[in-house]
């Protein structure tokens, strides 16, 4: 599929109210959203690549939850295995196109349409480079070599590396915690060949993996911002017994298991 069809395709209507099903969603799911930034994210006049570690099915519509939360005056796309994007059709309509993993035809399709969505200043495009689900704190990580034919092809462009973790904190709903590493500019990878440029990719994800990995161990949420709060607790039943101490001794009902403090400590109820 061409970029300008893709485009065509793109609906900011349904974008807007599938996000707001997002919105719930991920509350139902989660108990917060969170996100650290090793760098403010200057991104101005540039297309940028986001590209990402691959620990979960719930990556890409994450994808789309922050895209509408960190960039909304983007243009945002992003590629899908072509099988999994016919059973879920609706998804071209927010800017998802497909692509044939494991050949060359789909490396050239894939190369090839971001190059020209990439035109356009105002484009990010959002790719899980590892091109395959893997346990985060696997190592070495390896990426496929898309990314960096697109740097050679887009000199213009920034690239993002943005790590994903799950983990389960104090409540009985897991974290979302995000870390975005520093930017890079394609510009200045010009003289490097694919093999090159591909590892040093790897070599920057795997470093905001790891400090992503420091913070989720240890709980640290007072470097997180959060970005969305979600249901908290244990249920009706044992917040109802909570709810009755709480009125006995004079204290303040917290719904939550444990409430993360700013400091990251956590004060058990």
């Amino acid at each position: 599929m061409q970029a300008n069809e893709i485009k065509q395709m793109r609906s900011p209507l349904l974008l807007s109210l599938f996000v707001r099903y997002l919105n719930g969603y991920f509350k139902k799911h989660f108990n917060a959203v969170r996100i650290s930034y090793a760098e403010p994210l200057k991104i101005k006049n540039r297309p940028v690549i986001i590209y990402t570690n691959h620990p979960s099915w719930w990556d890409p519509l994450l994808f789309i939850l922050l895209d509408k939360l960190l960039f909304e005056q983007r243009m945002s796309y992003g590629p899908m295995n072509q099988v999994a994007l016919d059973n879920y059709a609706f998804m071209r309509r927010l800017g998802i196109f497909g692509m044939s993993s494991g050949s060359f035809k789909g490396l050239r399709d894939f190369i090839q349409t971001s190059t020209q969505l990439l035109q356009d200043r105002s484009t990010i495009l959002w790719v899980t480079a590892q091109g395959q689900f893997s346990d985060p704190r696997l190592r070495p990580i390896n990426l496929q070599s898309g990314v960096a034919h697109l740097v050679k092809q887009k000199p213009e462009v920034l690239l993002l590396p943005v790590a994903f973790e799950y983990p389960f904190w104090q409540e009985r709903h897991p974290e979302i915690l995000i870390r975005t590493g520093a930017i890079i500019d394609a510009q200045e990878l010009q003289q490097k060949n694919y093999q090159q440029i591909t590892q040093l990719l790897e070599q920057q994800l795997t470093k905001t993996m790891d400090e992503l990995a420091v913070l989720s161990e240890f709980s640290k949420a007072d470097q997180f911002q959060l970005l969305l709060s979600g249901e908290a607790g244990a249920g009706w039943f044992y917040n109802s017994f909570k709810l009755i101490k709480a009125k006995i001794l004079g204290r303040k009902f917290h719904s939550k298991h444990s409430e993360i403090t700013d400091d990251g400590n956590s004060i058990n109820h």
